[in-house]
């Protein structure tokens, strides 16, 4: 034989349970392996098809801000509501919301100064309207004023 005569082979690796072929193997007249740097790459769309799997079984976490807040004072705003508001310490004051920001309620009173409230310092704010009426306005009925004993 002239020159060099070169022997091929072909080696397989299993990869979980999956046959993966390697380039093949080139040996020269000696029988020592001649190195071939080719990689052939297993094909990755089964390992894409399952990870988007994954990611679609993964629930999302909810918002960590609703703005349901803005959306309350924003309605009392736009209303003019008369609210009033508890404090931490139970003091309370009546008035209409002017304005609001992260922080602060700006609150107008009938013949008396407006306050600067900080949202820190309240309790909790309820609509006046509601409480001064009765179950049988809500419903359009008058209220009776017939005293039951």
């Amino acid at each position: 034989m002239k020159g060099k005569s070169l022997l091929f082979g072909t080696k397989f690796v299993t990869i979980n349970s999956q046959k993966y072929s390697l380039a093949p193997i080139q040996f020269n007249q000696f029988g020592e392996n001649i190195m071939n740097r080719k990689l052939i790459r297993p094909n990755l769309n089964e390992y894409k098809e399952k990870m988007s799997r994954e990611t679609a079984k993964k629930k999302t976490h909810p918002a960590s801000e609703t703005f349901a807040e803005n959306y309350y004072y924003l309605k009392q705003m736009n209303k003019k509501t008369h609210v009033s508001i508890v404090f931490l310490d139970g003091e309370t004051t009546d008035g209409v919301i002017e304005w609001y920001d992260r922080n602060c309620i700006k609150l107008n009173r009938n013949e008396a100064p407006n306050l600067l409230i900080y949202k820190r310092s309240l309790k909790y704010i309820y609509k006046l309207e509601d409480t001064n009426m009765d179950v049988a306005e809500k419903k359009g009925r008058p209220k009776s004023t017939e005293k039951k004993e």
